[in-house]
């Protein structure tokens, strides 16, 4: 299919492919614009999902008529089309359109993360940053637009001049205006007042409005400032007959804020939030009250960070030390039943990140404005959430962007550029080797202090890979690259230091990845994919031999209650299987190529959590979790 723009023939294969999503692709067109091109209906992607085809279809339908009607003069934050796509030169299709191009951007996602709030983005910076969406919503429905499909990803977050975040809102061409109605949604902000109420999972039935925009306005919120939705946790009522599983949860407007859910133990708790902000979040969510958010009530909230406990708190005292409580040892060994439980090292600033070489713990710590590993001070700087921290035995690489410094004891710190994922650099870590992706070259680093003292140790060459598209994880015996083309996953393995790559592809998995987590063994992976498709969020686990075959997997609903409705930390020690959830430790069974629950620690609940980072270690299992390096072992 030819694409002109302006009068100009584009060649595709010329141009940067920067971005996919379930209906377009971006391009850098590379003068400060960047071209979304709608797939087609004969797109690849759309072979195995007819349901899906058919919306695609419908929708470029409506893009002919919508397209050329989109409203002019909105705000510099809206990224609006510039310029029309066709198929022909002068006349023909549209097949997408040109917008200014986002750069240096996260999405609002991000600030829902615990390890990126933990990196230096602040509770007072989400205020202030709400404080400028608030405006921009504002701006929208006084010109007569609907956000529609308002939610996590459409919202990126960029330094504005004066270096506060600042939020731009993309995937324009779903706004609601002008008769055109926005037909999408996404579960975790979509208002129930507009969905079948007898549905057990959200169907739009009812037309966006602007009270819906403020629903989700008040839901990414939440999520912002809580690290939960509205409809987070699990219901836990005395009678278990009464629990409302899953989605019926917003049909029936059972929020975070009913007593008998039990909410995750990563997310802050609610009466760290100021009594009236709480008191309007009720009036949304379980009384389907609808209002802008009072202004007034953003921009006076006012964060400060318990000394103790390092909780962000906007009221007079903490509520978890009600002012203070002393600060725990360290190195201090407590009992649980069986279980032995040794604090290896709590940190007074932000651990950061942490790792073993199968004999020594190795961490990462920020304090003071000085950045320390277990041996030492490494470093001086701020924390800067979009920065990935990873360990290498003694080295430390700080990737900010495309830009990746290596600091090593030994030797002179070195710098090298790395393709980004999702805005995010493709690098990862074992005890002695560094491997990134650079323009598509998959390399690998000896990280020894022999190695980085020679002048002439270079990376190594393990293969070609499509860069933007693979992410790379990492096990001391061997890697796995994974990388997204449309709906499949092709998926590579290979061993640091060795050039070569053993590919598989995976059945189809629709849907944006909006996390991944993992775990070695020296023969075995495990990976889990969180996935959002259609405005559903989908949780794969899926077990690989080193030779990238499939072992086992399963899959669930995000937030069905079950351990993998909460994307579990994942630990693999010697033929064990470890997933860390909301009740603990869970060990898995991979039974007939499923992984199922086998059995829970009860003992560990409380010490792991879906946010912790797990290794084995001294005979037990070694566990990050927030700002403390444990080890738990059974007697």
């Amino acid at each position: 299919m030819d694409t002109w723009l302006q009068n100009r023939k584009l060649s595709l294969r010329r141009l940067p492919l920067i971005g996919k999503g379930g209906e377009a692709e971006v391009y850098d067109l590379g003068d400060g614009t960047a071209l979304k091109l709608f797939k087609q209906p004969s797109h690849a992607d759309f072979a195995a999902f007819p349901e899906q085809l058919q919306a695609a279809q419908e929708r470029l339908a409506q893009h002919q008529r919508k397209l050329p009607a989109f409203p002019p003069g909105l705000p510099e934050e809206v990224m609006a089309p510039l310029a029309l796509a066709r198929s022909g030169r002068t006349s023909g299709e549209i097949v997408g359109y040109s917008m200014p191009l986002v750069s240096d951007a996260e999405p609002l996602l991000r600030w829902s993360e615990p390890v990126f709030r933990r990196s230096g983005a602040t509770s007072q910076q989400a205020a202030a940053l709400f404080v400028e969406l608030r405006r921009l919503v504002s701006s929208l429905h006084s010109r007569g637009v609907v956000i529609g499909d308002f939610n996590d990803l459409n919202v990126l977050v960029r330094k504005s001049a004066s270096g506060a975040p600042a939020p731009v809102l993309i995937d324009t061409d779903s706004f609601q205006f002008g008769g055109f109605n926005c037909a999408v949604f996404t579960e975790r902000f979509v208002d129930p007042r507009l969905c079948d109420p007898r549905s057990p999972s959200p169907v739009l039935t009812r037309p966006y409005d602007v009270s819906a925009d403020w629903f989700a306005f008040a839901a990414l919120l939440t999520q912002s400032l809580l690290l939960l939705g509205p409809w987070s946790g699990i219901h836990r009522p005395r009678d278990p007959k009464l629990v409302i599983q899953g989605p019926r949860r917003a049909q029936q407007r059972h929020s975070i804020f009913r007593g008998d859910v039990q909410l995750p133990k990563v997310a802050r708790p609610l009466d760290s939030l100021p009594d009236d902000l709480l008191h309007e979040l009720t009036s949304i969510f379980d009384r389907d009250e609808r209002r802008p958010m009072p202004e007034p009530m953003l921009a006076t909230l006012r964060f400060s960070t318990c000394a103790s406990c390092g909780l962000e708190f906007a009221r007079n005292a903490c509520p978890i030390c009600r002012p203070h409580a002393a600060a725990p040892a360290r190195r201090v060994a407590q009992s649980r039943g069986r279980l032995l439980v040794t604090t290896l090292h709590d940190s007074a600033g932000t651990l950061l990140r942490c790792a073993t070489d199968g004999s020594t713990p190795r961490w990462l710590e920020h304090r003071d404005g000085a950045f320390s590993r277990e041996h030492g001070p490494i470093a001086n700087g701020l924390l800067d959430p979009r920065t990935l921290h990873v360990l290498s035995g003694d080295s430390t690489a700080f990737a900010l962007g495309a830009r990746v410094t290596l600091v090593s004891p030994r030797a002179a710190p070195r710098t090298f550029s790395c393709d980004l994922v999702d805005g995010r650099p493709a690098l990862a870590a074992n005890s002695s080797h560094l491997v990134w992706s650079d323009q598509g070259r998959l390399l690998s680093l000896d990280t020894s202090a022999a190695a980085l003292r020679s002048a002439l140790t270079e990376p190594s060459l393990v293969g070609e890979i499509l860069p933007r598209e693979t992410r790379i994880a990492l096990g001391d015996r061997f890697g796995l690259a994974l990388t997204r083309l449309g709906s499949s996953t092709l998926v590579s393995a290979f061993v640091p230091g060795r050039r070569g790559l053993e590919e598989h592809t995976l059945p189809p998995l629709p849907g944006h990845v909006l996390s991944v987590r993992q775990a070695f063994s020296p023969t075995r992976a495990l990976v889990a994919i969180a996935l959002r498709d259609q405005g559903h969020t989908r949780h794969h686990l899926i077990s690989f031999d080193q030779h990238a075959q499939v072992l086992a997997r399963s899959e669930a609903d995000e937030g069905d209650g079950s351990w993998l409705g909460e994307l579990p930390a994942l630990c693999i020690a010697g033929e064990l299987l470890f997933a860390g959830t909301e009740d603990g430790l869970v060990r898995l069974d991979d039974r007939a190529g499923t992984l199922a629950g086998a059995r829970g620690f009860a003992e560990t609940e409380g010490l792991v959590d879906p946010s912790s980072e797990l290794w084995p270690h001294a005979g037990g299992l070694l566990v990050h979790t927030g700002n403390s390096l444990r080890h738990l072992r059974f007697s």
